[in-house]
């Protein structure tokens, strides 16, 4: 048996150094695909059947394009391949910057007058802006005699999407420019319609309505900073412009108030100053120090430009008493909208609600 075995092993190898194939040497012997695998282990493949693959010439264009400065994107874009394959291609080169124009140029077949008019072509195409593969698909010649032709010239500015960042802005703006006016025009009669809901305000709802406003916002009593002080600060205009509103409205005049703005050192100070007096209405204020926060160049900021004011803060004198009155309207909102009290320190608590009914 072992014996049989050997003479298979040696004719397998004699076929395969004739230059038979695999599917012949099997027929022939009448063995299985692998016991003849077995066979011709480590016998090399005769040159009659090594079959040339597709993508061989690409393959080496892509190289030559690396050598000569060409990044993954770029070639993947002139070569219409994908920047895996690339990675597989060019893993073992590094990048190297130079010039394609140094690689020689290969004697091409045919007569050289025709040769001549098709690098002509080619170069002209190129000038136009296509990549190698649409030169090639263009004139029916290969991705690498192209390459060839067309050695040395500039790299063609253009994305994936089939032009530069600035035409893809464009067609990306095109694609959405009727959807976002409509998007946007939706929006504002969406913001006016609930606008219009709302009515005049009576005292009560309003006094309650800048109460929330400002436990929301406002300078509070804490556990651990036990403090009287009634101090409200925003940049929102609309919240601001509520608040004054809201101080007259339980007899906190003007003159109690110290307006101050906090603004980044690269603001206008002064055109803030005339922008918050327009804001809270009160054209003759005098505001008080200013804090200014100081520049740091690794913060990304996006507050920046004309449009930026600082925020502006208010704090009342002898606001003690109104800060007391802020919590217990706040307080008492909640329980009128039917909710039950968290808890919470004295002297609040649900009874105190009960027998005042």
């Amino acid at each position: 048996m072992q014996e049989e075995k050997r003479e298979l092993g040696e004719r397998a190898r004699e076929m395969r150094a004739a230059g038979r194939s695999r599917r012949e040497i099997q027929a022939e012997l009448g063995i299985g695909d692998d016991l003849v695998g077995a066979f011709l282990a480590g016998t090399e493949l005769p040159d009659a059947l090594r079959r040339p693959r597709a993508k061989d010439d690409v393959r080496e264009v892509a190289r030559q394009l690396r050598v000569a400065g060409g990044t993954y994107d770029a070639i993947a874009l002139e070569l219409g391949v994908s920047k895996s394959t690339l990675s597989l291609w060019l893993r073992d080169l590094p990048h190297l910057p130079g010039s394609a124009a140094a690689v020689p140029l290969p004697a091409t077949p045919g007569p050289q007058g025709d040769v001549d008019m098709r690098r002509q072509a080619a170069r002209e195409l190129r000038e136009g802006g296509l990549l190698l593969k649409e030169i090639a698909e263009r004139l029916g010649l290969s991705i690498k005699t192209v390459s060839l032709y067309v050695r040395g010239m500039p790299w063609v500015a253009r994305s994936r999407h089939g032009g530069g960042s600035d035409h893809v802005r464009a067609m990306a703006e095109a694609r959405w420019a009727t959807h976002r006016r409509e998007r946007d025009a939706a929006a504002q009669q969406r913001k006016l319609d609930a606008g219009r809901e709302v009515g005049e305000l009576d005292d009560r709802t309003l006094l309650l309505l800048g109460a929330v406003a400002y436990w929301c916002e406002g300078s509070k009593s804490k556990p651990w900073r036990p403090q009287g002080k009634w101090v409200f600060i925003n940049s929102d205009p609309m919240l601001m412009r509520l608040m004054v509103r809201w101080l007259r409205l339980v007899d906190v005049p003007p003159e109690r108030w110290v307006v101050r703005i906090q603004i980044h050192e690269t603001g206008d100070l002064l055109a803030a100053e005339a922008y918050w007096r327009h804001v809270l209405g009160l054209p003759d204020l005098v505001f008080g120090k200013e804090a200014i926060k100081r520049h740091r160049p690794l913060t990304n900021r996006k507050n920046v430009g004309s449009d930026y004011h600082g925020c502006v803060s208010i704090y009342v004198r002898r606001g003690a008493e109104l800060l007391q009155e802020v919590e217990g309207w706040m307080v008492g909102a909640l329980m009128g909208a039917g909710g039950t009290l968290p808890d919470l320190p004295m002297p609040w608590s649900e009874e105190c609600f009960t027998d005042a009914e």
